[in-house]
């Protein structure tokens, strides 16, 4: 006889969904538990009737627990990667205002989770970038002004240290300490501190156009074109040869007094301090000095003293076609004479002097304290005496070192 399968036949209950819906498809039930605790399934070891008079014995259920999942799901390989959704829990103010709503901030994957920490933060009710904006504005003038020069001296000082260590080269002769264009550097800001404020006035108004530039803005130009061909030629590779000393206006007008008042060892020792204590040990080869002729304000030279072949050359500079002869220069031989007696230098009566004498138009008055400024940086460097440059360009130049040595003084 055939056993008809169970829930088969005239006796099979109709089919029910396993789900009982309403009119809202929102509520679901699951009938499962219903009928777990009213007992509409059989139990174990109980039986069904069937046609026939048998009866055969039932199975429990089998419940099986969904497997909970071990992580997250491992996305294919070269799929782009879902962004985050970090929850927070609602404020108390969004809560009392619109109900309790989640706040929900979408972060790419390659936030940093300490980024979002430091944003959620707040102190005092406003974010952390508000409070400190906040209190940055409430600073006074004089404390911004005091972090700013700070910042600024511990920038300078960085830089400094980079660029001293960047001139160390491990193949070369270490340089003397102090290096020498420091010791220029330190010698312009002293000379800075003991100059009245006045003369830095008085200097800067020269620098104007149709003013004759004066010795002391002179002095620190020349003195700073010295400090950068000092730093160029030791800082070369090769290191080239630093064998030329120069002498600022308003050192050699104190030579000339000096020579011209028969005060040779004070001379001497003024030339000696433009050349040992930048740490060289060999006597110079060659002397430039950037001077006024006499007392003429208009009237200005450059002197070249070779110590080698004792030769004297000056280029002066004027609008007049005669004038009186300078002798300090000549007679500064004695001096040079006596600081480096090395040289074998013959007697100064035995010396010529040879001079170029440039006369410049009467529209150029103004200019020849630049042009000779222009031919003593040309003799420093090495190149041309002749070789010509832009006047307006170098007043320029001339305020803007005047400006930032008066500055470094206040």
């Amino acid at each position: 006889m055939d056993i008809p399968l169970f829930g088969s036949g005239p006796y099979a209950t109709p089919p029910r969904s396993q789900f009982r819906t309403s009119q809202n498809p929102a509520h679901i039930s699951d009938l499962r538990t219903e009928e777990r605790t009213i007992g509409q399934l059989p139990d174990w070891g109980s039986s069904v009737d069937i046609p026939g008079g048998s009866s055969v014995p039932t199975a429990p259920p089998v419940r099986t627990a969904p497997i909970a999942p071990l992580g997250p799901p491992i996305a294919p390989l070269g799929a782009p990667i879902a962004p985050t959704i970090h929850v927070q829990p609602p404020t108390a103010q969004a809560s009392t205002a619109g109900g309790a709503r989640s706040h929900v901030t979408r972060a790419s994957p390659r936030s940093t989770p300490q980024k979002i920490v430091d944003d959620a933060q707040s102190v005092g009710g406003m974010s952390r970038r508000t409070a400190q904006s906040k209190a940055r504005d409430q600073q006074s003038p004089a404390s911004i002004k005091s972090q700013h020069r700070t910042a600024l001296a511990m920038s300078e000082k960085s830089v400094r240290a980079e660029t001293e260590n960047a001139y160390e080269d491990p193949l070369l002769p270490p340089l003397p300490s102090p290096r020498p264009w420091d010791v220029v550097t330190q010698r312009l800001f002293s000379w800075a501190m003991v100059w009245p404020p006045e003369d830095f006035v008085r200097s800067l108004e020269t620098t104007a156009l149709g003013q004759q530039v004066d010795e002391f803005a002179l002095t620190i130009y020349m003195m700073t074109i010295f400090k950068r061909n000092l730093r160029h030629r030791m800082c070369s590779v090769p290191p080239l040869p630093c064998d030329k000393l120069f002498v600022p206006p308003n050192l050699a007008d104190s030579v000339n007094r000096a020579v011209h008042s028969k005060r040779f060892a004070d001379a001497r020792q003024i030339l000696e301090e433009l050349w040992y204590p930048f740490g060289f040990k060999e006597p110079p080869r060659v002397i430039v000095a950037l001077a006024k002729h006499r007392n003429d304000a208009n009237h200005w030279s450059a002197h070249r003293f070779d110590l080698t072949s004792g030769k004297l050359v000056t280029f002066s500079y004027s609008t007049e076609e005669k004038s009186l002869v300078d002798g300090p220069p000549s007679t500064g031989w004695f001096a040079i004479r006596d600081a480096w007696p090395t040289w074998n230098i013959p007697h100064p009566d035995h010396l010529a002097q040879k001079t170029q004498r440039v006369i410049t138009p009467e529209s150029s008055r103004d200019d020849n304290a630049l042009m000779a400024a222009n031919c003593g940086r040309n003799l420093m460097l090495g190149w041309k005496p002749d070789q010509t440059t832009d006047l307006k360009k170098m007043r320029n130049n001339i305020w803007n070192e005047v400006s930032g040595r008066k500055a470094n003084a206040i």
